[in-house]
């Protein structure tokens, strides 16, 4: 029998979940499997030496939780992909920019339920060879093959693996969606509407802030989530609403709330990109990441900042989905009659002490399906983002899935 404060708890979280429009889950629901963590001391296999800024070795392994995918699995285990951000000190730092190749295991039998290895580093390049840079004050530029406009700066924020088994990461500057071959190779830039690009490009975030820019994204809110479906179709989430869909108030208060889902179909320059609305529970929230489950459901993490008191993994429908391509600019905050943005269903609140999690990072970003556990459930991993902080880990919670959120198709 469950302790007082515990069902008291759990009554105050279904009840807060049907006054903001949650539909809670009935019968089961996401489960802790169990955690891992890779230490901030960890070296990557980059094979870079010296700092990258001070305090910070150019090979620490740190903000890998960025972005995760799953490349295959095995019996007790998978092999993912995860993606670094634009490195340490918010833009500060020329960081060459990577992703990882991991090893996770997961045995819900053994005292360590779950471990996870670092296998590899992939180092992301442009056509030159050069690497690509974080720095935010690198407003340098390409052309790819294909005539689309590249900046050599970039934030990755999401990693999927393509079924040629090339890699696309979306990125938040531009913001830009990038295919790579295995080994971080530039192979060309996937088309993206100008209405989400950033017309003024500064050297740090106050100088792309309105007036400079009055349409776009918002400085450091690009694409912060991407899914493939099974059959290929690739998908792109703001973190936030664009400049023009009423983001900001005079002041510059966050006051949108309704996020812009691009469809970029199943190769580059589609010729019909749906755009599908995202509403926020909150102005002060924001998107952090976006799995396909099957054609037209998604699992997504919407979070608050610092203060880590909202955290909640939602299960999406975009079937019934208004396509907004054409709306030029969306209200802050109710839609018009007869648009209808997705559908959501809380899959899980981290923020709630019976779900297990001991202790909140102020970002976790990162979704994936890890291996299937033996009694056939599937299962969800998680992860953090430790923006390179010297005290702080990049932790890693395997949840299983009930039937309702799992993956079809």
């Amino acid at each position: 029998m469950l302790p007082v404060a515990s069902i008291a708890i759990l009554l105050a979280s279904a009840l807060a979940s049907a006054l903001d429009g949650d539909k809670p889950a009935t019968g089961s629901v996401a489960t802790l499997i169990g955690s891992t963590s890779i230490p901030s001391s960890t070296m990557d296999h980059s094979g870079l030496t010296g700092e990258v800024h001070p305090g910070f070795p150019h090979a620490r392994v740190g903000s890998i939780g960025s972005g995760l995918d799953c490349v295959d699995t095995f019996p007790g285990g998978a092999h993912l992909l995860a993606v670094n951000d634009r490195g340490p000190a918010d833009g500060a730092a020329p960081f060459h920019c990577r992703f990882q190749r991991l090893t996770l295991r997961v045995d819900p039998a053994a005292s360590d339920t779950v471990s996870v290895a670092l296998d590899a580093t992939e180092m992301l390049k442009r056509p030159d060879g050069k690497p690509f840079v974080g720095i935010s004050s690198e407003l340098g530029t390409f052309k790819d093959a294909s005539g689309e406009t590249v900046s050599n700066r970039l934030d990755p924020e999401a990693i999927r693996r393509l079924p040629s088994g090339n890699v696309l990461i979306s990125e938040e500057y531009m913001p830009g969606v990038i295919e790579f071959d295995p080994h971080g190779a530039f192979v060309r830039a996937w088309p993206v509407p100008q209405a989400f690009r950033c017309q003024h490009p500064g050297p740090d975030e106050l100088a792309e802030l309105p007036p400079a820019n009055t349409s776009g994204r918002q400085p450091n809110k690009g694409f912060e989530g991407m899914a493939i479906t099974p059959s290929g179709v690739v998908w792109t989430l703001l973190q936030s609403p664009l400049l023009q869909d009423g983001a900001l108030d005079a002041k510059g208060k966050r006051v949108g709330r309704n996020i812009r889902m691009l469809c970029l179909g199943t190769k580059p320059g589609a010729s019909a990109m749906r755009q599908l609305v995202y509403p926020l529970e909150s102005p002060a929230n924001g998107i952090c990441e976006l799995l396909a489950l099957d054609e037209q459901r998604f699992l997504t993490i919407e979070r608050d900042g610092p203060a880590a008191k909202f955290r909640r993994i939602y299960l999406i429908d975009a079937s019934q989905a208004t396509d907004v391509s054409s709306v030029a600019a969306l209200p802050p905050d109710a839609l018009p009659e007869g648009t209808k943005p997705v559908s959501k269903r809380m899959l899980v609140d981290l923020a709630d002490p019976s779900t297990g999690i001991m202790r909140m990072p102020e970002k976790i970003e990162g979704l994936c399906i890890g291996p299937t556990l033996p009694d056939g459930r599937h299962t969800l991993v998680v992860a953090s983002d430790n923006d390179m902080k010297a005290d702080e880990p990049t932790q890693f919670w395997v949840f299983g899935l009930p039937e309702w959120a799992s993956p079809k198709g």
